[in-house]
């Protein structure tokens, strides 16, 4: 008789061990991909190899979004040499998205469905722009270091920004600019709009 292929677990589901490496210790890595029928764990097989070729075993460290945010802020903003590179991307990460409800929910559970609502509830804002972004950066840096195997961010539709209208002064303001009593601080910061 010969050996099967797949193991049948007792709750009905077909599972298969696969060896991805070996760990610090020599014991072998295995991960353990699941199928209710031998068609759905083929299936979901080969995805899985799809994603260890391209990606690399994906980390059993399980991070929510709120603790790979900060994590992402320390690793790649967080910048000895220039302290105010990440500033944005810090205000965006303390106000936006550590008060968000789902940011307690692991960054692989997290749906596209979730995302949108979040940064729809934003608005079509400069914020809802860059917390797209900042999103699309952070779920790339949990690609490379094997957090996720997949950017959902990059499925969010772009944010319809525009900025609000500008004109130039008039003469009569530019005068009234050159006649009026400005400290060096004041006129600098006059100029500068």
């Amino acid at each position: 008789m010969p050996k099967t292929k797949y193991k049948k677990r007792p709750d009905g589901r077909y599972v298969k061990n696969i060896t991805i490496g070996m760990k610090e210790g020599g014991t072998p890595d295995r991960r353990s991909v699941y199928g209710r029928t031998i068609q759905e764990l083929e299936a979901n097989l080969s995805k899985f190899e799809e994603e260890l070729r391209k990606h690399g075993a994906p980390s059993k460290e399980k991070y929510t979004l709120a603790e790979w945010a900060q994590q992402y802020y320390y690793a790649y903003c967080n910048s000895p040499d220039n302290p105010d590179a990440g500033y944005a991307d810090w205000r965006l990460i303390k106000n936006y998205i550590l008060p968000w409800p789902h940011s307690s929910i692991n960054i692989r559970k997290i749906r596209l469905l979730d995302l949108q609502q979040f940064t729809l509830a934003q608005g079509n804002t400069r914020t809802a722009q860059m917390l797209r972004a900042l999103l699309v950066r952070m779920y790339d840096a949990a690609i490379e270091n094997a957090v996720t195997s997949v950017n959902i961010a990059r499925k969010l539709p772009p944010v319809n920004y525009s900025a609000p209208p500008t004109r130039t002064l008039t003469e009569l303001e530019e005068i009234a600019i050159l006649k009026a009593d400005f400290t060096p601080q004041e006129r600098a910061f006059v100029y500068s709009i």
